[in-house]
């Protein structure tokens, strides 16, 4: 997976292609071994994932959660998700079938563009919409009666537009930095030193760093108000029904947020790391172990973007019902 994207830590890259350093090496086994597991994971996480997606969006649609803003924004995360895959395991796993083994990034100059744009794209979006969803349970949670007056699903739909837009603005650069060079999609020599030196860095704070950050310290406010207010209703032995929506609910966003910094952080901290201390005088056993720490960060990253319809089956009791009643429904149908 080494030219998935370009915050890949490419100095590190063409140090282990050049024909003068790995390549050139008897690789060990234990490289060879992981290598070969490498298509099975992809394949399944895109087979987990894209059913999960697809299943998240068909309960997110039914009447009694469609006209919910938090449905909305979970509908939104899953289609973001779902983009992930395509543009990440997806196409990844046509380079390894036979006979073409076609290579989108590698088929023209706009498909690398594209390629490039929609990944990054699609990631960025998926960590600020679970943001945002974080922010609209923050709300509900700590501030229940004036939730209604300052938030609608019109309201939440133009914050995630506007997110698209301005992760677009963010990632528009790729149609200018990428570009298919021998065959081959690559950075432009012109942009090389802005993708090597500053872009990796950007990635890390935009896609991890300050949305993790801003997510964590939300589910801790969240949590603090949920045990608060649990307290509280024991005291006084009058627990409503909204209440129990509103935790199924909260529920679901916090088991998504804490899979989704288990997940995603390793592969950012891992690249950061990369950036701060590989030298080319690292070792060529050094460089097989590399290469398989930065291949397995990226099944932990786009595990991350399969694991989310099981989350909230474990986790949301209103979703489960929605879920159990769908399947009824279609399973009458059917007999």
């Amino acid at each position: 997976m080494t030219n998935l994207t370009t915050i890949d830590f490419r100095i590190f890259l063409n140090y282990t292609e050049s024909s003068n350093n790995l390549s050139s090496r008897k690789r060990p086994e234990y490289y060879l071994l992981a290598k070969a597991i490498l298509p099975y994971a992809w394949a399944v996480l895109l087979l987990m994932g894209s059913i999960g997606n697809c299943l998240t969006i068909a309960v997110m649609i039914r009447p009694k959660l469609r006209e919910n803003l938090t449905s909305l924004l979970f509908m939104a995360l899953a289609v973001a998700d779902q983009m992930v895959l395509i543009f990440g395991p997806f196409l990844v796993l046509l380079t390894r079938l036979p006979p073409s083994y076609f290579s989108f990034k590698n088929y023209s100059d706009w498909s690398c563009k594209l390629n490039r744009f929609i990944f990054h794209l699609s990631s960025q979006c998926a960590s600020w919409i679970l943001l945002i969803i974080t922010c609209e349970r923050f709300l509900a949670v700590l501030f229940p009666v004036r939730y209604k007056q300052w938030i609608s699903r019109i309201r939440g739909m133009v914050i995630v537009l506007v997110t698209v837009s301005i992760s677009a603005l963010a990632n528009i650069h790729y149609v200018f930095t990428q570009a298919r060079n021998n065959g081959r999609c690559a950075t432009t020599k012109e942009a090389y030193y802005f993708v090597l030196t500053w872009l990796p860095w950007i990635e890390i704070l935009m896609t991890s760093i300050i949305p993790a950050s801003l997510i964590f310290s939300g589910n801790i406010c969240i949590l603090v108000r949920i045990f608060h207010a649990k307290y509280e209703a024991e005291k006084q032995m009058n627990i409503k029904q909204s209440t129990v929506n509103t935790t199924s609910l909260t529920l679901m966003l916090l088991s998504t947020s804490f899979i989704y910094m288990l997940t995603t952080l390793p592969r950012y901290i891992y690249q950061a790391i990369q950036m701060l201390i590989w030298t080319e005088n690292s070792t060529a056993d050094a460089g097989y172990k590399y290469r398989i720490i930065n291949d397995y960060s990226y099944v932990l990253l786009f595990f991350n973007s399969a694991i989310n319809f099981w989350i909230y089956i474990f986790s949301g009791a209103r979703f489960r019902t929605e879920f159990l009643i769908m399947i009824r429904i279609k399973s009458g149908r059917n007999t």
